[in-house]
């Protein structure tokens, strides 16, 4: 098993050409999606048996997910990256 760490937040950067409608999430909407955003991606994840917790941060705009898996890293990435930008968050492996 392989267990993956990450600072998972919310920073925001503006609009883009891709998302030139894009408005800064409130902090309820921030809150939302940090709390559901692990679980999304945890079914994003084809290992059925991995273990996706969060852990809370001094910071109010960041968890700290923790992944327990035999998924390969490559196959967490590509989860969390699609998880992330569906929720306009962003990642940092610790």
């Amino acid at each position: 098993m392989n267990t993956y760490k990450y600072r998972i937040y919310y920073e925001w950067q503006g609009r883009t050409k891709s998302d030139p409608f894009a408005i800064e999430k409130s902090p309820e909407e921030i809150a939302n999606a940090l709390t559901r955003a692990p679980f999304e991606f945890s079914v994003r994840l084809s290992d059925r048996d991995a273990t996706v917790r969060s852990e809370p941060s001094a910071n109010l705009n960041e968890i700290i997910l923790v992944v327990t898996t035999i998924e390969s890293e490559d196959g967490v990435d590509l989860a969390l990256v699609a998880t992330l930008k569906d929720w306009r968050l962003f990642g940092d492996r610790l």
